[in-house]
């Protein structure tokens, strides 16, 4: 394991002084993570969440199955399948 001091990448002090700190809000993409407002879809809806599922809902099934094959978004489960072949 590397230290500091035998790290490849860091000579002596330069990483002192260094502070990462996390996103800011402004940056966030989930528009409730403090939880300030109720967690049903209403409320989402007044938020601007699903303005576009509609749109996609009227593209059909075999579209939205489509896209996700495209997407190459893969399953969590134990195989590992890719999305949309279930």
């Amino acid at each position: 394991m590397w230290t500091d001091k035998h790290h490849p990448h860091v000579t002596g002090d330069s990483m002192l002084g260094i502070i990462f700190g996390g996103p800011k809000d402004e940056d966030c993409i989930f528009t409730n993570i403090y939880g300030l407002h109720d967690p049903f879809l209403k409320s989402a809806m007044k938020m601007g969440g699903w303005y576009k599922t509609g749109d996609i809902v009227l593209k059909g099934s075999d579209w939205i199955v489509s896209e996700m094959k495209e997407s190459g978004l893969r399953g969590r489960g134990g195989v590992g399948l890719p999305s949309g072949i279930k």
